[in-house]
């Protein structure tokens, strides 16, 4: 990841911001925050993520995933946006 750079941030909570040439900070959620959030379970977002219904994890490392924020604050804008329909 050129030009990336993931900056650690820790105040009781695990995030990290994604910072890098001509991009915005984006906020990275790891997965109990996200749970919170969007109200699903583990197992339903990785079902949603495979068939492409939900946003894809981004790799922080090792081990380590988390989501974009404002992928995720898209989606349930998105979900929001079907209910009205």
């Amino acid at each position: 990841m050129q030009g990336i750079t993931i900056l650690v941030r820790n105040t009781g909570k695990d995030f990290f911001y994604l910072k890098g040439d001509g991009m915005m900070d984006q906020r990275i959620i790891r997965k109990p925050e996200l749970m919170q959030k969007v109200g699903l379970s583990d197992s339903t977002i990785w079902r949603m993520e495979k068939k492409g219904d939900f946003p894809k994890r981004l790799q922080i490392g090792g081990n380590a995933v988390g989501w974009l924020s404002d992928e995720i604050d898209r989606w349930l804008a998105s979900k929001a946006e079907q209910r009205k329909r």
